[in-house]
């Protein structure tokens, strides 16, 4: 068990310097980001095994696979097979011989629920149980940003991860991480983090600084910051009790079921693949 910040120290004594320069500013950048508190190896184990998944190519100039139209094109195509009620804000999830899910407008009666959103907005709205409340009392999650604008003066179709963070360290809101989303278009998401003190002018102004120390001459934002929070995980001593092995046994508990990135992990495709195991394992 690592604490993110002293990463470096642990390699150090190891002697493994050039690996520690190679791989944190990737996990830094990807997932991790200001994390003070101790985390377990195995979540930066799950997080190499998935850019194991790429060729040595596109390892090395951080090519990941991604959808040609976007994510967004996934979303589209799972709504086009669903009944979509958008805009509803819930106000109460009972559990008996059916689910009862209550809004601000409607009501509705299901034979099964499969809760895809956070789990501390699970404990807000939904009877959980005493096993369920203290399994999701202990996710823990840090706070990131993604900032999208169109950039003057900077190359075509590029990624970049900030290196230099472990030696010179920068404010929690400077984005780790850049790329163009889609070659040629001219327009960049910016990855910063955030803690309690960070302002929406803060981000903006490290996107700005960023963009001038790469050499770029103009920025345009795009909208607003989208925010969110990210890397749900437990805290060492919880996996050392057995977390996940209690997280899988509420599976299916009141006819309910959890698919979201405490039980699948960090991206897209963990997501997918562990949706999938659950339709198989229980449907």
């Amino acid at each position: 068990m690592i604490a993110p910040r002293n990463y470096h120290r642990w390699f150090n004594k190891q002697g493994l310097d050039f690996i520690r320069d190679a791989l944190m500013p990737i996990a830094n950048a990807a997932q991790f980001g200001h994390l003070g508190q101790e985390a377990s190896t195995a979540y930066v184990i799950r997080l190499l095994a998935l850019l194991n998944r790429c060729n040595f190519l596109k390892k090395l100039v951080l090519n990941m696979p991604q959808f040609q139209e976007g994510n967004q094109e996934l979303w589209n195509r799972l709504a086009a097979t669903h009944n979509l009620c958008l805009g509803q804000t819930i106000e109460r999830v009972s559990r008996g011989q059916t689910i009862l899910v209550k809004t601000t407008s409607n009501q509705w009666e299901f034979e099964r629920l499969i809760w895809t959103a956070p789990v501390d907005d699970f404990l807000s709205v939904a009877d959980a149980s005493t096993e369920e409340a203290d399994i999701f009392s202990r996710v823990r999650t840090i706070k990131r940003a993604v900032i999208t604008c169109k950039i003057e003066g900077l190359p075509a179709n590029i990624f970049y991860v900030i290196r230099n963070t472990l030696n010179q360290p920068l404010p929690t809101s400077y984005p780790l991480a850049i790329y163009e989303v889609d070659p040629g278009s001219k327009i960049y998401n910016f990855y910063p983090f955030m803690d309690e003190t960070t302002t929406i002018e803060e981000l903006e102004s490290n996107v700005v600084d960023c963009v001038k120390k790469l050499g770029g001459t103009q920025v345009t934002p795009m909208g607003q910051p989208l925010i969110w929070k990210w890397f749900s995980h437990f805290l060492t001593e919880d996996l050392k009790d057995g977390i996940y092995e209690r997280l899988e046994m509420l599976q299916g508990s009141q006819n309910t079921y959890f698919a979201n990135e405490m039980t699948a992990g960090v991206s897209v495709p963990y997501g997918m693949e562990y949706a999938a195991y659950l339709v198989k394992r229980f449907f």
